[in-house]
């Protein structure tokens, strides 16, 4: 149990070194809530647990909404297809021909290696439409390795801010004695910690600006419904939740 929490530890503090690159999302952020914009945040297979992780969420902000492509989900079975599936150029596309994007949005693409056809499509279907895109990924890891898309390209190469984890190749963050291989997958925890720093930073420019951010609040907390509701209301037909 140590061992991890040390890794898990080290690994948060050295996402000091992205504080630039949050600071920049924060403010897009900010930029696309002011103007009534969605935050729109895609990942496959297990990447794609950030995009859950920050919808509906007490604490969260009610326009982030997620991009779900079918059989990209950890819920597909055999969750061993999702593999294949994000490295099909074009296997993306159905979905995002359906999935709103305003100018005004924001989107966020998660990919650990950053090498794989889906998460490179959806930034650049994004940047076609003139819209801000946003890539958390290791780019230790998306280095050690060829990008496996048609494009030839990496996730990195392709959005206009790169936020960089610092997760290790192979995502496993700790080695243990007498054990080859390493154990402790470490990209969804560091990229959620990026996530929610950055939402939490674009409410508190938003609040310097004048400007409430669309906070939800807990439904256990007395109250809390009742707040939700307007704010529900408010992007109703516009994120993918509702």
């Amino acid at each position: 149990m140590q061992a991890y929490l040390e890794v898990v530890a080290r690994h948060l503090e050295a996402l000091g070194g992205a504080s630039e690159a949050i600071a920049t999302a924060a403010a897009w952020a900010a930029d696309a809530i002011e103007g009534d914009g969605i935050i729109r945040v895609f990942g496959s297979g297990h990447a794609g647990i950030l995009a859950d992780e920050a919808v509906y969420r007490a604490g969260g902000l009610a326009c982030v909404s997620p991009i779900r492509v079918p059989g990209l989900l950890t819920t597909v079975r055999p969750i061993t297809a999702t593999t294949e599936r994000e490295r099909q150029d074009g296997y993306v596309t159905p979905t995002l021909r359906k999935q709103r994007l305003d100018p005004g949005d924001l989107v966020v693409v998660h990919s650990a290696s950053g090498r794989n056809a889906a998460p490179i499509e959806v930034a650049r279907w994004a940047s076609e439409q003139g819209v801000r895109t946003i890539g958390i990924t290791s780019v230790a890891f998306s280095n050690a390795a060829a990008p496996r898309n048609a494009m030839g390209r990496r996730l990195a190469e392709v959005v206009d801010l790169v936020i960089d984890t610092g997760m290790p190749p192979g995502d496993a963050a700790v080695r243990l004695p007498g054990l080859a291989t390493p154990v402790g997958p470490i990209s969804t925890l560091l990229g959620a910690a990026v996530l929610h720093a950055m939402l939490v930073e674009s409410c508190r420019l938003l609040v310097a600006r004048g400007v409430e951010p669309p906070v939800l609040t807990s439904a256990n907390i007395d109250g809390g419904e009742e707040r939700n509701r307007a704010l529900l209301e408010r992007y109703s037909g516009r994120v993918d939740y509702l």
